[in-house]
Parts: structure tokens; sequence; C-alpha cells
């Protein structure tokens, strides 16, 4: 009787984390309205905040026609491509910042201008979820 009791307690404590987990459904879409732009022009980090929703990137520079990544944001002819990446509340692949970059202003910028201002940039970067 005390194993079968004893059993039952067991079961029902390894079971019950499993009911009592939470899923929480991040609503992320090309529509959403996006603000708040926040980036440094001398850091890689971005952010804006989506229909209420805080989303935080980095950001990486590269020199046109070239695929590396470049150590500066500003390129010999003056302009540099941007890749943009969200890394929270999730994960996407790289995308690329249409938006040009020229002089003092960073990728950040380029990522945070593009989330607010460009709907298809949007759409790009949050089909891209990976795992």
């Amino acid at each position: 009787m005390k194993t079968k009791l004893f059993l039952t307690a067991l079961g029902a404590i390894l079971t019950v984390p499993t009911f009592a987990a939470v899923q929480k459904c991040v609503p992320l879409t090309p529509e959403i309205t996006c603000a708040d732009p926040v980036y440094q022009t001398s850091s890689y980090d971005w952010s804006v905040t989506c229909n209420r929703l805080p989303i935080q990137g980095i950001a990486v520079a590269a020199d046109n026609g070239d695929d590396d990544v470049a150590d500066s944001v500003s390129s010999a002819n003056g302009i540099t491509e941007c890749w943009c990446k969200i890394v929270s509340p999730v994960v996407t692949k790289w995308a690329w910042a249409s938006h040009v970059v020229t002089g003092h202003q960073s990728c950040s910028y380029a990522c945070a201008i593009s989330m607010v201002n460009e709907s298809e940039f949007r759409s790009f970067i949050l089909a891209s979820f990976s795992d």
C-alpha cells in the first residue's frame, strides 16, 4: 500500500510541472507598428518597441562588395552595408538593411530605422525565425 501511494505521489509530482508550464505567444508579424528606435553610433546593439513589445537586435557592417565583416562602420567609399539580426524575444537570421548609412551614422541606426520605417524589412526579418 505504501509503495502504491509513493508511486502515485511521485507520478503526480513529475507530471505537474508539465501541465503548469506557461507558453508565451509572441505576436510578431510584418503588420506590427514599431517605434522608439534606440541606437548608438559607437555600438552595434539596437532596439525598438513593437506593439508594446521590446525587441533587441545586433548589427554588423560590411564594406560594399566585400564578404568580410568590417571592423569599422565606414568603408573607403563612405557607404556601408548593414546586416541586422533580432536576438530577443526571438532569434532571427541575418537580414540586409537597405537603409544606407554614411558618416557618423551606424549600422545599429540602420537596423532600428529599418524596423520602424520599412515594412518590407520587417516582413523579411520576422519571417526568418531560427531555432
